[in-house]
């Protein structure tokens, strides 16, 4: 399997914006809600860690969906 170099940008890019995103969006969550400073470094390191992982996740789904169409693209073309 051979990754165009685009494929794998989109895919980080993707992810990227994905983690960006869920960090903004929980960190105003828990902004919001959540007022007590119980933990100060705990909270915000266990929404970086999720927002992290929630990007990864995102950018190997989009690489993964980039793949499967070429790869369909390639089979519809050799019929």
């Amino acid at each position: 399997m051979h990754a165009n170099v685009d494929d794998v940008r989109l895919a980080g890019l993707t992810g990227g914006v994905v983690a960006v995103v869920s960090v903004v969006s929980v960190g105003l969550l828990d902004w919001w809600l959540v007022a007590d400073d119980t933990a100060p470094i705990l909270v915000p390191a266990a929404e970086i860690g999720a927002a992290v992982g929630t990007g990864v996740q995102f950018a190997v789904v989009a690489f993964a969906g980039i793949d499967l169409a070429r790869r369909r693209t390639r089979l519809l073309s050799l019929r």
